[in-house]
């Protein structure tokens, strides 16, 4: 399977080079900037196989530098910066990007997809219609996704076998009002923190525990302060790669081309990564480590009958102030990903 990725890179890497006969006078330089941890992670992974293919495909002509483990600041700070023009491109989760874009906030909605095909499906069928949402609410377009797995309950006090037994625990949130009311139901209290705080904050005993795929477990060594472990299939986190709306209209029409080319390409070529290498390679290092305890939900429709109450509360956040316009980019969202339609509606896009 790597050497289809390898030969699709050439391949398309020779369509281009026979396009690209300007010279600029010097290279055009893009920061790339995440708050991936410890290597190996999706999101050095991303930027690294982007870098490689960008700077290939234009002959040198774009340079992209890459500033890792959140070097320019948490990723609402970083898209902050794509806005003021101080940065060019950014790897950020779904739920820290809502609270700008508020149509893509159904991702964030509890069982909203049941599966990494799922996702796969609104992803590749959604390019139009994320790009509109994205420039339009945000000045920021997506060139990219990625589907890093779905969220597991981490703790250090109990191992949680139903909702009940998640009250009266504090709990790491991402600063997203969907998230903060899908952990209310289960009765915890909710503490809204960006990740990189959250390690230290464990530690601290200021939060019992919050809920992530096992890759951010391991790869931010959550598994030190918190030896509980309990799979969950109530949201997968999702991350999108974006560039500044002003800075891409800048490019030329050849460089735009193959910046938009290669996010397409990258995020094919990390499904294959994520699945085939980082996500099993993470798991076997987290049952590795002494004194983890793994246990499954009684019941996890406990959990789902409880979340999905929520749906109806925030379709007028994704619908931004109109309810009718958030359920039927929910509702929708839903058909695709269970393949009973194509693509969203052109209503949904704004003008």
């Amino acid at each position: 399977m790597k050497r289809l990725f390898i030969v699709f890179f050439a391949v398309t890497f020779a369509v281009f080079s026979v396009g690209i006969q300007s010279v600029s006078a010097g290279p055009v330089v893009i920061k790339f900037g995440h708050a991936g941890m410890s290597k190996p992670n999706p999101a050095d992974e991303y930027a690294e196989k982007f870098k490689e293919v960008v700077e290939l495909w234009s002959q040198g002509e774009i340079k992209v530098e890459i500033y890792g483990k959140a070097q320019l600041g948490g990723e609402q700070q970083m898209t902050q910066a794509l806005q003021l023009g101080t940065l060019e491109m950014q790897w950020i989760a779904i739920n820290n990007l809502t609270p700008r874009v508020r149509s893509l906030g159904f991702f964030n909605l509890p069982y909203v997809v049941s599966s990494l095909e799922e996702a796969y499906r609104i992803h590749d069928a959604a390019w139009k219609h994320a790009r509109n949402w994205t420039i339009k609410e945000a000045n920021v377009r997506l060139i990219g996704w990625e589907a890093m797995g779905f969220r597991a309950f981490f703790n250090s006090k109990r191992p949680i076998y139903h909702p009940s037994d998640m009250k009266g625990l504090v709990w790491r949130v991402p600063k997203d009002d969907i998230l903060v009311g899908n952990y209310e139901a289960w009765g915890v209290n909710p503490q809204p923190m960006a990740w990189h705080e959250l390690f230290n904050a464990l530690t601290q005993g200021v939060v019992h525990g919050g809920g992530n795929p096992i890759d951010d477990i391991v790869s931010a060594k959550l598994y030190e302060p918190c030896k509980y472990i309990t799979p969950m299939h109530y949201n997968l986190l999702q991350h999108c790669v974006l560039i500044a709306e002003p800075f891409y209209q800048k490019l030329s029409k050849e460089h735009q081309q193959i910046i938009t080319k290669a996010g397409d390409s990258v995020t094919k070529y990390l499904r294959w990564w994520m699945e085939n290498i980082q996500q099993p390679r993470q798991l076997l290092t987290l049952k590795s480590k002494p004194g983890i305890k793994f246990n499954e939900p009684a019941n996890e429709e406990e959990f789902a009958v409880l979340a999905k109450r929520n749906w109806p509360k925030f379709y007028k956040t994704i619908g931004r102030g109109d309810a009718k316009r958030g359920e039927q980019i929910v509702l929708e969202a839903s058909e695709i990903a269970k393949g009973k339609r194509k693509t969203f509606s052109d209503n949904l896009l704004l003008k």
